[in-house]
């Protein structure tokens, strides 16, 4: 041992001589605490805790087990990570690294790697948050992971990716990986995970298509495809004409689209959206299937059978003919519609309004309506170019009326069954009566008036050149008013349980409407195409709004943007409650404010050299706000899927309480951030 090993202390005796001592030097501790500042890995980093960790472009990581990480692992463009065991306290990030292996160890948040040039491995390692590998180039391998809730491997091509094994308490979802394996994967919902993987378009299928999950199946034609309950189709599967279709439990996320298809059958499985079949040669067969919007089989000469199946909204059977129709026991949460099928037989339909579906069929055909149609039930009407029809309260119509080009129709309280269809009619009035379905006129000649009618459905006038009135009607679905000119539309005091929206009248006016969503209605018009907003926008609904560079604008809450707001360079936003369907963006602003709306899409705000304020604000997608100079303030704001704050300094960003699908921040100085509901990297500071 070498002196310097030696602390020296004079130690005084019993008997008063003094004596010099060594004393050995304390051991090092067996962990050590590295700066609480990021810490650049270039190399193999050494054991101890470290505050959190940087890997700068080009250079590559290795570290092992005895690694702790406090917070997070950030991976640089071109960089390369090898983690073999560290224990991570928040979240790994890496955008375009050249490579990433993390293997045997945990991350306490999420790891989200996306557009790597070489492989990824993430393997055998506990994630507490979601995984998500995405847009790389090199190969994937996703395996024996444990992770806490959402696995989302995609866009991963030409290496692909292989997941396995790993134990998912969300969602584990696949999508345009070219290669694709995937198995044994379990819990909440990993089917997706599990196949042979989606195609990067379209599956052509001839002959039984094999387990495993599709972007999209075409079945072409002259072909039979058949598809078994292992069969996970991520889109649609469409139907060519002379083709036939044997379904017998395959999921499909989107519709089943068949035209002239030679047979279809689909039995025991889940159609997320539409089932539309048309023109069927030979039989078609819809039986114990759930469907997750309408289905309709329409002019079909084959047997049409519909039966055992739950829909959600809509059943429609329609002229099948020689073949005719048999619609029993469905649960149907609409409307069950059947008319023109011959043969036709239903029962035990159940559901809102099916009592159309649950009988004997159609009995004498259409009526020719030719001046005034005395009182009784009629099974259809049918009024001739050129000539008009009165239908007084007396009138039953059991199925629908259809009012030809040059036709005029005048319904003073009739009962209709079903629709009212008008098409290039002279005049079309409507007043005081039912109609069980929709009530649709289109391209009208000259006056539309539909007045103090029930209407269970749409109502929709579009495109006619004399003036529409619609007044004090109800209307169980959405009422659409669009394109009337140059005759214009007067929309007054109309109850619509769903959305009343207009666009494209002139000239327009509407108010003392009431419902679900009638703003759109209730005011002088929407202006066409982009409205420049410099100043103080005055209420009303406006198709695009764009503040030019270097103007100022202020939105209140009566402003409704049907599409988006877009603020130039230099401009400033002041928005205070305004509607906005779509999204607002913003690139160098002078300031944006946002404060107490609704924005149904995303908020993108970039390059901004003054404040910006988003606070008390509800986001249908993301919101982003990034490379800022002034200070940033996200604040209560309601966001259905990512918040993104990163580059903002000397400003820096505060954000705090709120509710959102993830969070993430970075590289904003000086910063502060807590009380968000699903945080991410959000709740903390930067030093």
């Amino acid at each position: 041992m070498t002196m310097s090993h030696y602390r020296w202390v004079t130690i005084v005796g019993v008997a008063g001589a003094a004596l010099l001592l060594p004393l050995l030097a304390p051991a090092a501790s067996a962990t050590t605490r590295h700066s609480a500042a990021a810490t650049s890995c270039t190399g193999t980093l050494g054991s101890g805790t470290y505050e959190a960790i940087t890997v700068p472009s080009g250079q590559s990581c290795t570290m092992d087990s005895s690694v702790t990480v406090v917070k997070g692992v950030t991976v640089a463009s071109g960089a390369t990570l090898d983690d073999t065991g560290a224990s991570i306290g928040r979240s790994v990030s890496s955008s375009g690294a050249a490579s990433v292996t993390i293997s045997g160890g945990t991350v306490s948040d999420n790891v989200h790697v996306t557009g790597t040039s070489g492989p990824v491995t993430i393997s055998d390692t506990a994630i507490d948050g979601s995984l998500t590998v995405e847009d790389g180039a090199g190969a994937v391998v996703v395996s024996g992971n444990t992770i806490s809730t959402n696995a989302t491997i995609s866009g991963n091509s030409p290496g692909g990716a292989t997941v396995t094994t790993n134990a998912v308490t969300g969602s584990c979802r696949q999508n345009q990986n070219s290669p694709y394996s995937g198995s044994n994967n379990t819990g909440g919902n990993v089917s997706s995970c599990n196949g042979s993987g989606s195609g990067s378009g379209v599956t052509t299928c001839s002959g039984t298509l094999a387990s495993g999950t599709y972007q999209s199946v075409s079945v072409p034609s002259g072909k039979s495809c058949t598809m078994g309950n292992g069969v996970i189709v991520l889109q649609s599967v469409t139907v060519s004409s002379g083709a036939s279709l044997d379904d017998t439990g395959a999921s499909v996320v989107d519709n089943i689209h068949a035209t002239g298809a030679a047979s279809v059958t689909i039995t025991g499985g889940a159609v997320n959206h539409d089932v539309l079949v048309s023109g069927t040669s030979g039989a078609v067969d819809i039986t114990g299937t759930q469907v997750g919007d309408d289905v309709n089989v329409s002019n079909s000469a084959g047997a049409v059978t519909v039966s055992n199946n739950t829909v959600s909204k809509n059943v429609t059977i329609t002229n099948n003919s020689p073949g005719g129709a048999t619609v029993d026991a469905n649960s149907v949460d609409g409307t069950c519609r059947q008319n023109e099928n011959n043969p036709y037989s239903g029962s035990d339909n159940t559901g809102g309004n099916v009592t159309s579906c649950n009988g004997s069929g159609s009995g004498s055909g259409p009526t020719s309506c030719t001046g005034t149609l005395s009182s009784g039930i009629y099974q259809s009407i049918t009024v001739p170019s050129g000539q008009s029809c009165i239908m007084g309260s007396g009138v039953i119509v059991a199925k629908g009326v259809t009012v030809s080009s040059g036709a005029f129709l005048n319904d003073t309280g009739a009962s209709v069954g079903g629709d009212i269809h008008a098409t290039g009619a002279s005049s079309v009035t409507v007043s005081g009566g039912t109609v069980d379905s929709d009530v649709r006129v289109t391209g009208t000649s000259g006056p539309v008036d539909i007045t103090n009618t029930t209407i269970d459905q749409d109502l929709v006038v579009n495109n006619g050149a004399g003036a529409v009135t619609v007044s004090s009607n109800t209307v169980s679905g959405n009422a659409n008013i669009n394109g009337n000119s140059p005759g214009g539309a007067t929309v007054t005091t109309n109850s619509v349980a769903g959305t009343c929206s207009q666009s494209r009248n002139s000239p327009y006016s509407g108010s003392g409407n009431t419902g679900g969503n009638v703003s759109s209605c209730n005011g002088s018009g929407t202006p066409p195409g982009i409205t420049h907003c410099s100043g103080t926008l005055a209420s009303g609904t406006y198709q695009s709004v764009s503040v030019p560079a270097d103007d100022s604008c202020n939105l209140g809450s009566g402003v409704i943007v049907t599409k988006g707001v877009t603020v130039s360079s230099g401009a400033t936003l002041d928005d205070s409650g305004a509607s906005i369907v779509d999204s607002v963006h913003s690139t160098g602003a002078a300031s944006v404010t946002i404060s107490g709306g609704t924005i149904n899409r995303d908020i993108v705000v970039s390059g901004t050299s003054g404040a910006v304020s988003i606070t008390g604000t509800n986001v249908g997608v993301n919101l982003s706000v990034s490379g800022g100079a002034g200070s940033v303030t996200v604040t209560n704001d309601t966001v259905a899927n990512h918040i993104t704050v990163t580059n903002n300094s000397p400003g820096g960003a505060s954000v705090q309480n709120n509710s959102d699908a993830d969070c993430h921040q970075a590289n904003n100085h000086p910063y502060t951030g807590s009380g968000n509901n699903v945080p991410g990297n959000c709740d903390t500071t930067n030093s």
